[in-house]
């Protein structure tokens, strides 16, 4: 992708400017446009980054973002953009921008903004055109506030997103905020914008406030319930996951502890002959009677946590709750025996109801009418007489089987009573004391030589470690049974509630669809940062070497908290040294080179960027950028872009323009390679 042509027109001090930069090929991709402090290089850049992004590049521009608003500040330094001897009648100002892509496929953009008499630019006032394809045909782009949009779209598809731009366009002192963050939250900041993460932030965070407003549509307090009762039930999702998610990176850390565990009794062993096998026996031991313990310790927690509430209720509670139970499975019973009836019921007075049944029967249709009204009657009668007893069923949410399970579960809880949790208990401390005993043995059987004492130091530190993670695991696992028994009561209770909302159906299933759409967006930004780590590290590292000149720093690594690591050859952090200034730019260079790397074929577009870097550095970040498959613009100084820098820039060197000022207004001639902006 190339810029190829710019075009300005009463904008700042250009009343016409007519860039046409010559089409850089791959060997000649660097573009230098040179002018004194005010001759208009910065005014370049903002017209670039308006063109494109309109109000929404308000942002990057920081004469117009500085001290208000966004809308406050575009506005207003639109207003003070207008050239100064247009002002006094209705005008306008306008930029053009046309890229062409290694296809030869053109991209042309215009935007034109409309003043009033008295300099002033409305909201409305505003038009953009945009020519596409090889032909340049004029695209076709909607009225009113769907033009924003689609031009943002059609810019993002062809050319860059704005989210991207500051990394592509930017002028020295956006390089020198950045370089003066810390580096983690340069990192994060960079990654984050480059993958989309604060707008997927801000649709799963729509998406959520959708589906709640939609729950609390509902009449009464329902919904608001309802939405309680959904958030707590995706919360209570997120700690057994999060729970899940613990208890799986212990298991992972747990084995190859345990293989060194193993490695080392054997080395222990080796050294002291025939007490390798008492060594090995003592440890099979000690697992073996650990999992006994283990399962004892689960079934006890088991049994306190679910069992022992049940029995405290008492058995004339629970008979009840099994009463009911049974209840509401008789009245579904009957419920259901009535449906079917009623079905044949209605099947059989409509035959008898039809015309030749009324004349085989002798009966005429006014007769036929008080007959079945008679017999509905009689019909509903016989239905009332069935005992009503208890007929309204409270566990809903019960189906058959899960009415069974229920059922069996509390009669069971009949056998369990002090004796048999006490029992329990007893057992749990037992096996406890034996895994105890098991590791004073181990702890007897050291070695006494120094090689034996190492080793028996390391066995004792690996198995703190592991006894440490176990206890760890088996708190998780505790936490995790308490989070999955109020997951299952509170999901029980959302289906109660939801069952008796039949008619707001489809409301609860978009507000659910929104919900779980959420839910993925989430977990879509939780995994994205990890897994461009890698790439963005050695983006880094390979702009960073390549402009840094002390040449100490060997990788540079991110983690997946952001956290930066700078790395020497034999793996130390040169973080822990305070980098000075200029370290400090190179690596903003670097991070941004990298985004721009990985994130578009944009042209990249400086202005002013090396004023506080010496000789060496602003030597190796020329070379570096030149060095990119893409077009580099500089828009520099005279000072910063001297001969010295120029010879070593003509090999790349596609073109060099010289701006200029007199008389209040500027323009521009191009200067030859040869000649160089400076010389």
């Amino acid at each position: 992708m190339r810029l190829t042509h710019i075009q300005l027109r009463n904008w700042k001090a250009f009343p016409s400017l007519d860039l046409n930069l010559e089409r850089p090929s791959a060997h000649r991709n660097v573009v230098i446009i040179e002018g004194s402090n005010g001759y208009g290089k910065t005014s370049l850049l903002e017209a670039i980054i308006l063109c494109l992004y309109g109000r929404e590049g308000v942002g990057l521009v920081g004469r117009a973002s500085s001290g208000g608003r966004p809308d406050v500040g575009y506005d207003a330094f639109l207003e003070r953009a207008l050239y100064q001897g247009v002002r006094g009648r209705d005008s306008n100002a306008s930029v053009e921008l046309t890229f062409d892509d290694d296809g030869d496929v053109r991209f042309a953009i215009q935007r034109i903004w409309y003043f009033t008499s008295t300099g002033r630019h409305r909201r409305a006032d505003e038009e953009v055109r945009i020519w596409e394809g090889p032909n340049e045909d004029l695209v076709p782009l909607p009225h009113g506030d769907e033009l924003a949009s689609e031009v943002r779209d059609l810019v993002a598809r062809r050319l860059l997103p704005a989210r991207l731009a500051p990394f592509f366009l930017f002028d020295g002192e956006h390089l020198d905020r950045l370089a003066g963050v810390d580096l983690d939250q340069q990192v994060r900041l960079a990654l984050q914008y480059a993958l989309g993460i604060p707008i997927l932030r801000k649709l799963s965070d729509d998406l959520k406030s959708y589906a709640r407003d939609s729950r609390r549509q509902l009449k009464g307090g329902t919904g608001n319930q309802l939405d309680e009762l959904t958030r707590l039930v995706a919360d209570l999702n997120q700690q057994s996951r999060d729970h899940t998610t613990k208890l799986d990176a212990i298991a992972q850390a747990l084995t190859p502890l345990r293989a060194e565990r193993d490695e080392t009794v054997a080395r222990i062993g080796s050294l002291h002959g025939d007490s390798y096998a008492s060594f090995k026996r003592l440890f099979e031991e000690r697992e073996q009677r650990g999992r006994v313990r283990d399962a004892l310790q689960d079934r006890l927690r088991q049994t306190l946590s679910f069992d022992l509430a049940l029995a405290l209720a008492g058995p004339d509670l629970r008979q009840a709750a099994r009463e009911q139970i049974a209840r509401d499975a008789s009245v579904e019973q009957r419920e259901f025996t009535r449906s079917v009836s009623d079905s044949h019921y209605r099947d059989i007075v409509a035959r008898l109801g039809q015309r030749h049944e009324l004349e085989r029967a002798g009966l005429k249709p006014a007769q036929w009418a008080m007959f079945e009204q008679r017999l509905r009657a009689i019909w509903s009668e016989v239905w009332s007489n069935e005992d009503t007893a208890g007929s309204e069923r409270l566990h809903t949410h019960l189906g058959e089987a899960d009415r069974h399970l229920v059922d069996e579960r509390l009669r069971t809880i009949e056998t369990l009573g002090a004796e048999a949790i006490a029992q329990m208990a007893q057992e749990a401390e037992r096996a406890d004391a034996a895994v105890a005993a098991v590791d004073r043995q181990i702890a007897d059987q050291r070695g006494t030589d120094e090689a034996s004492q190492r080793l028996a130091d390391r066995l004792r530190e690996i198995q703190a470690v592991i006894g440490s993670l176990e206890e760890e695991s088996r708190s998780l696992a505790r936490s995790l049974d308490a989070v999955c028994a109020e997951l299952a009561s509170k999901d029980r209770e959302l289906a109660k509630t939801r069952s008796n909302l039949d008619a707001d159906a489809p409301l609860l299933l978009r507000a659910d669809r929104a919900d779980a759409v959420s839910r993925i967006i989430a977990t879509l930004i939780e995994r994205l940062f990890p897994l461009n780590l890698d790439v963005l590290s050695a983006e880094i590292t390979r702009g960073y070497r390549a402009m840094a000149h002390k040449g100490v720093v060997s990788e540079i690594r991110i983690g997946v908290d952001g956290k930066v690591s700078m790395l020497d050859d034999v793996g130390r952090d040169l973080r822990e040294l305070d980098p000075s200034a200029g370290e400090s730019q190179i690596f903003a260079f670097a991070l941004m080179a990298a985004i721009a790397t990985i994130g578009a074929p944009f042209p990249i577009i400086l202005d002013t960027p090396l004023a506080r870097l010496d000789h060496d550095h602003r030597e190796r970040v020329l070379r570096y950028f030149a060095s990119l498959e893409r077009q580099i613009v500089f828009l520099s100084q005279p000072a910063e872009l001297s001969s010295r820098y120029l010879d070593l820039l003509r090999p790349r060197l596609g073109a060099v323009i010289q701006l200029t000022h007199e008389g209040g207004r500027s323009a521009h001639h191009p200067a030859s390679r040869q000649q160089g902006a400076s010389a």
